[in-house]
């Protein structure tokens, strides 16, 4: 759903530019983007305005708490597992229509099509104008800054603002307009944003430099607006000014006049308001992540069949991004606990340059030989399982050695400042770390790895029996670990989701499913393939 802007002063055929919404819940309807798109009709231009996934009349999850942001990451969990994005999905829009706006006669065939957005348009803006080479001027508003600080600052925010791998591939935000350093760029910035403006300063000139090395110096430029985060005036004023400079070889100044928008019933394209509801051969971005999960199943069938074990643990492995190389580890004594029958030491592992891992561990009285070991690893926190007569002194009772672990992100080590609380309370965490390249799932399970290690180490323990228990988030990891480490003997799942493809992908309003996505992953497994793979050394409970 779009609406075109047409000018009605001059001749045409005109230039076309293509306005990418932010996360307004009303899409193209809202205030800022019908200004911006009638201001460029006014300067000379064909402008398309065009609804984002899950805004306007593009809903996709009416049941989502809310609109937009939120559901970018809900629709990013399927899209992200079949190896897509939410990214992905807003690039391919845009590229439609570009499509369109090309077909269009009152545009100029023979010039390159503008693009332009604020906030989640600026976002789409920037990875569309690095994408399609039928890009040319392009003005991000309220979005570029160097990745680091908006991490360290609002965080990785919703699922269209970022690319699994980013990291490691040594892409920042303003690396996608040295991509194209042959096509201008105006980068907008605000004074008064909640995107760092001193952090979106210092990139602009470090990209300005590297666009002068390039001998392109001409083809950069940074506005800065004394505004809040949106698509106010001045920045509308200025991208207009920009596509004038570069479409119609005009730099005089741009000035907005008196607008007055049009209310959003007048603008929709649809009868009811919503394609959902107008079109029932309509489809949604979920129900395409399921298709595409779905039809994955003959490779995933293929991955199975025509590699050695051995091959398969390497390529799971892969996936996930865990290491086969154990870092080195300490350990940290902070006190102890005596119970009648046995005793909990209170322990940190320590591993260079990574997360600390809590433990308690619980030893038995009177232990005259070694013992089985059983290690215990709950989503909630190991406190949960911890009081006296708990499961882990059921546990210890029955003559094994306990060990209690919060796995990164649980326990004394979880995010206490989560985006979107009541959906997912991991999502900066598995964010970040999927943007690194390294997803959370298997960075726990080297978590679990230094565990194991630890208790192999201990002249206590029999090493030929060691049993896992791995309940609610952590089931999909201790899954993993018991398929990639033969020392874990059994695995207890316990309120553990059974399939990324029924779990996760055909169910994303479920909450907090983040931490469970491994981009790519469907194309090769799912995690019904792995318990399958380990038959009677993994059990299945229900606390219910």
């Amino acid at each position: 759903t779009a609406n075109l802007y047409i000018p009605t002063l001059g001749k045409p055929p005109y230039p076309g530019v293509l306005v990418a919404c932010g996360h307004s819940e009303n899409g193209k309807a809202y205030s800022e983007y019908q200004a911006t798109a009638a201001l460029f009709a006014k300067n000379g231009f064909v402008a398309l305005c065009y609804d984002p996934i899950s805004q306007g009349e593009r809903i996709q999850l009416p049941a989502a708490p809310r609109y937009g942001t939120l559901t970018h990451t809900l629709l990013d969990l399927g899209a992200l597992l079949v190896g897509r994005s939410t990214v992905w999905y807003e690039l391919v829009d845009g590229m439609r229509s570009l499509d369109y706006l090309r077909t269009r006669p009152e545009v100029d065939p023979s010039k390159p099509i503008g693009l332009t957005g604020t906030s989640g348009g600026g976002t789409q803006t920037t990875f569309f104008m690095a994408a399609d080479p039928r890009i040319g001027p392009a003005a991000p508003s309220c979005y570029m800054m160097t990745r680091l600080r908006k991490f360290e600052t609002i965080g990785p925010a919703d699922g269209c603002q970022w690319l699994p791998g980013e990291g490691p591939a040594r892409i920042d935000h303003f690396d996608y307009a040295v991509m194209r350093a042959d096509q201008p760029t105006l980068v907008l910035g605000a004074t008064d944003d909640f995107f760092d403006i001193i952090s979106t300063r210092a990139a602009a000139d470090e990209t300005y430099r590297v666009f002068s090395a390039l001998g392109k110096e001409a083809n950069f430029d940074f506005f800065e607006a004394e505004s809040p985060h949106g698509f106010n005036r001045p920045h509308r004023e200025a991208a207009t000014q920009f596509m004038r400079k570069w479409l119609l070889n005009d730099s005089q100044n741009v000035e907005e006049g008196s607008f007055e928008p049009l209310e959003d019933k007048v603008i929709e394209v649809t009868r009811t308001g919503q394609i959902l509801k107008d079109f029932p051969q309509e489809t949604t971005v979920a129900a395409m992540n399921l298709h595409e999960a779905r039809r994955l199943a003959a490779e995933r069938k293929q991955f199975w069949k025509s590699r050695s074990a051995a091959e398969r643990r390497d390529a799971v492995r892969k996936t996930i991004a865990a290491r086969k190389t154990r870092d080195p580890y300490k350990v940290e004594a902070h006190g102890s606990i005596e119970r009648d029958g046995y005793v909990i030491k209170k322990l940190a592992l320590l591993r260079k340059d990574d997360v600390p891992l809590p433990v308690l561990l619980l030893l038995p009285e009177n232990r005259s030989e070694k013992l089985p070991a059983l290690l215990y690893a709950d989503s909630r926190g190991k406190a949960a399982a911890a009081a006296p007569g708990g499961e882990l002194e059921t546990l210890v009772r029955s003559g094994r050695i306990v060990m209690a672990v919060d796995l990164r992100g649980y326990g004394e080590t979880r995010d206490r400042g989560a985006y979107e609380k009541n959906m997912n309370d991991e999502e900066r965490t598995a964010m970040i770390a999927m943007h690194l390249g390294r997803p959370l799932l298997g960075e726990r399970v080297e978590d679990i790895v230094t565990c194991l290690d630890y208790l192999e180490s201990r002249s206590d323990v029999d090493p030929s029996e060691i049993e896992l228990i791995a309940i609610g988030r952590v089931g999909p990891v201790g899954l993993h670990a018991a398929y990639l480490d033969d020392r874990i003997k059994r695995v207890v799942l316990r309120d553990a989701i059974r399939s990324w493809i029924a779990d996760v992908v055909a169910q994303p309003l479920q909450p907090h499913l983040l931490a469970h996505v491994v981009p790519g992953a469907l194309r090769q497994y799912d995690l019904t393939d792995l318990e399958k793979a380990l038959g009677e050394r993994v059990e299945r409970q229900s606390s219910e």
